[in-house]
């Protein structure tokens, strides 16, 4: 139970992380095209 719960945190934590990251790699991609 205890690893489920940290594999969440962890998953959410890098969701977090990546959705900007992604969202300004997107515009960063747009602009050099």
């Amino acid at each position: 139970i205890i690893i489920g719960q940290v594999a969440s945190v962890i998953y959410f934590t890098i969701f977090l992380v990546l959705s900007p990251l992604a969202g300004w790699a997107e515009n960063k991609a747009l602009q050099w095209a």
